[in-house]
């Protein structure tokens, strides 16, 4: 593992404390990130790049080498391009080939606006296939609706076709809590033990609505510290929501082309 990764692990390991309540654990988590964020610099140590949309901040890490393309998949899109098309002009001027992916289940607001950038699909992702409510915005404001989802991996797997996500930016409006297990390494659904490989998420956690949604995210948390690949490197809070970026040390892949 990269030494900046050890050090932040360390750091992570010591800070949080998972015999919190899941209330306390909630609100604690935030100060616990940013420290140990603040111990790594990673903003500086990993070259971290702030893209601004409408209303919020996304990180990224640009490749080292422009040598082969990257994927880069919005999961709800929301009626904003924004901060993608800053990715596609910034990565065009370092020759760096990225290729777009976005999917959202509301067509009349993402189709036009994303077809510029990438291809597009009306779908809503989520941890389970079926069809069932979500939030979706619609005119201007949320709307609860009845909506087709697909399952991650088989959205990836088998309509993507593609194995390797180097940029995941995800805001599905609650169905973060479904993708939870995907980042666990004993899951099932883990993206590992199916065959994929995320490098890098910048992940919306929306404030929750049950005690259940605040278990979830401990342990959320509590794995991603015990399973010893991913870093989580931002939390910011927003709205009693929290945007959270994390890393993938655990692939070699993604260290050699983003990191060493």
């Amino acid at each position: 593992m990269p030494k900046i990764f050890e050090k932040w692990h360390e750091c992570a390991r010591n800070r949080f404390n998972f015999n919190e309540n899941p209330d306390k654990f909630w609100t604690s988590s935030i100060h616990h990130t940013r420290f140990c964020d603040s111990q790594i610099k990673s903003e500086i140590a990993l070259k971290l790049q702030k893209f601004h949309n409408k209303d919020e901040d996304k990180y990224l890490i640009f490749p080292r080498s422009s040598e082969n393309f990257s994927n880069f998949l919005t999961i709800g899109i929301g009626k904003d391009v924004i901060a993608e098309s800053q990715v596609q002009r910034l990565a065009e001027n370092l020759t760096i080939p990225l290729k777009f992916y976005g999917a959202d289940p509301n067509f009349m607001d993402n189709f036009e606006i994303f077809s510029k950038i990438g291809t597009y699909f009306p779908l809503a992702i989520s941890g389970s296939d079926g069809f069932f409510g979500a939030s979706v915005l619609f005119r201007k404001k949320y709307q609860q609706m009845s909506v087709f989802h697909v399952e991650l991996n088989y959205f990836l797997k088998k309509l993507l076709k593609i194995s390797k996500i180097d940029f995941l930016w995800m805001d599905g409006e609650y169905s973060e809590y479904t993708i939870f297990p995907y980042f666990a390494e004993k899951s099932e659904k883990n993206f590992e033990r199916n065959g994929i490989i995320v490098c890098q998420i910048n992940m919306e956690v929306h404030k929750p609505k049950s005690a259940d949604h605040k278990i979830m995210f401990k342990n959320f948390i509590q794995k991603i510290i015990e399973d010893r690949k991913f870093a989580l490197l931002k939390q910011i809070g927003a709205a009693g929501h929290y945007r959270l970026f994390l890393f993938n040390f655990g692939q070699k892949y993604c260290v050699e082309k983003f990191v060493e």
